[in-house]
């Protein structure tokens, strides 16, 4: 049987969701061994001080008004593997909004292998760690989503929120619980267990276009070809002439060549 979420707290501010999962994760691994074990937790806030975004980046949100919700998890629980939770819980994360905000409903996308998009505009993004504790591995997915601004963002990239989006007084905790739903669906094995590439496929604002895998910290074109889709894998499907060639998730970011 699959174990339910027991765990679900709302901090008021706190230095990363993130970190604090993973101190608590430590935290229990130290403790009596005979007592009962640690159950999926999560932890969410509107006020993170120190946010982590992905190829070691800060995660860069208004205070206030941005929703950091981290999941952690035995690995055995998950079925599936590693390299393609980001991937999944991107797609998981964009049905969380649909559905707790109709009005967001096909406006949004996904980028690979993280990113929850509209109209070119990041909204949300997905980070996932693996850590060891005392012989257990665990995951934590680290979600952040941006509920509004309140000052223009000085970012590299075009962002977006919920409020830009029409979504005038969103309910994060509604939004929390809707995203955990999911994520046991998922481990449940009810939703994209098999052929999730494909729903995917579906929602990427990049299929089918021209794209160059980046570095992100140094901006080095890695490859350049059409963007095929993703593998069971999670990995990037991309075409080379005649030749199709997989990326792997990892220190790499894609970007739209215009034509």
């Amino acid at each position: 049987m699959m174990p339910r979420m027991l765990v679900c707290e709302h901090i008021e501010t706190v230095d990363s969701t993130q970190k604090e999962s993973l101190r608590r994760i430590l935290q229990g691994a130290d403790t009596d061994l005979s007592q009962e074990p640690m159950k999926p937790f999560a932890l969410w806030t509107l006020r993170q001080t120190q946010g982590l975004a992905s190829h070691g980046r800060r995660w860069q949100d208004s205070i206030g008004g941005g929703l950091a919700l981290s999941i952690a998890w035995p690995e055995s629980i998950e079925r599936t593997a590693m390299p393609a939770l980001p991937a999944r819980l991107s797609v998981l994360v964009l049905s969380a909004l649909e559905r707790t905000y109709p009005t967001l409903h096909q406006r949004l996308g996904v980028k690979w292998p993280n990113d929850i998009i509209s109209a070119d505009a990041k909204l949300a993004g997905v980070l996932v760690s693996r850590h060891q504790a005392k012989g257990l591995v665990w995951l934590i997915a680290g979600i952040g989503v941006n509920l509004l601004w309140k000052e223009p963002p000085q970012l590299e990239r075009p962002v977006t929120d919920l409020k830009t989006l029409g979504v005038m007084d969103p309910d994060p905790a509604m939004l929390v619980a809707e995203i955990f739903s999911e994520l046991q669906r998922l481990w449940r094995g009810e939703i994209l267990t098999h052929g999730w590439e494909q729903e995917f496929m579906k929602r990427d604002t990049l299929s089918g276009c021209t794209v160059d895998v980046v570095h992100p910290l140094t901006g080095k074109v890695l490859q350049r070809g059409e963007n095929n889709g993703v593998s069971a894998a999670g990995d990037l499907l991309l075409q080379v002439g005649r030749e199709t060639v997989p990326v792997k998730i990892g220190e790499l970011s894609l970007r739209r060549i215009l034509q």
